[in-house]
């Protein structure tokens, strides 16, 4: 699942298996903040977590869209970034600066961390790919974001 997507999805992954090794692939570590995140999300940690069989997204939508799936996930995302990273009022993504403090985000691994981003990244592109929406542009955007930040996280050298 995932092999035929885009090659940026595949960058990805290979960033975050990188932040892993660099955090010597720990099983535990500290709790990602919850504020804003899909219900998707939440109930699959509460519920669970059955790998095999992913959650529904009940209601995708986009960006701007209040509730959906996409917005609460933004939402969220926004409220891990650093201080430095402001929200572009015209289009609701974020600034990259050149120099960030990353702070918690070096000690995001483990299955409480970057992994809980990448689950809900891939039951995104799951619904896209499956009902064969033709505007990927929005999950490509989160892609993209979170590929450039732990390309950031890795290149900083402070991984914990």
């Amino acid at each position: 699942m995932g092999a035929n997507w885009p090659e940026d999805w595949a960058r990805l992954v290979n960033e975050y298996i990188d932040f892993e090794a660099a955090a010597g692939y720990p099983d535990e570590g500290p709790r990602m903040g919850g504020d804003g995140r899909p219900s998707e999300v939440g109930e699959f940690l509460t519920g669970g977590q059955k790998w095999h069989s992913p959650p529904k997204i009940r209601k995708l939508g986009k960006l701007g869209d209040k509730g959906s799936y996409t917005d609460n996930w933004w939402m969220w995302w926004q409220s891990l970034q650093p201080a430095e990273r402001e929200v572009v009022e015209e289009t609701g993504m974020m600034t990259m600066p050149m120099e960030m403090a990353w702070g918690k985000l070096t000690k995001m691994s483990g299955r409480n961390g970057f992994l809980q981003v990448m689950a809900s990244l891939f039951w995104w592109g799951l619904e896209e790919f499956r009902d064969g929406h033709k505007d990927k542009s929005g999950w490509a955007a989160a892609v993209g974001d979170v590929e450039g930040i732990l390309y950031g996280v890795l290149r900083s050298g402070e991984v914990q």
